[in-house]
């Protein structure tokens, strides 16, 4: 999800054109666009999601690691 520069609360959906949040905010459950692709064209899928994301958690900058953690 991103922001606009103009809309301060506002977050649109890039890969996603649904998110439904728990009623705690600590679960995020996104409903992936059908045309959604990776940058090679192969269909965004949840299992890549999953991957990516937990590639992220694992290996990516510091900033995505200590906001991802569990």
């Amino acid at each position: 999800m991103t922001s606009a520069a103009d809309e301060r609360d506002a977050l649109y959906g890039l890969a996603a054109d649904k998110v439904r949040i728990s009623a705690d905010g600590l679960v995020y459950r996104f409903h992936i666009r059908p045309e959604a692709r990776f940058h090679d064209g192969s269909k965004l899928d949840r299992e890549g999601c999953a991957f990516s994301f937990n590639l992220l958690k694992e290996k990516g900058h510091p900033q995505i690691t200590q906001q991802c953690a569990t």
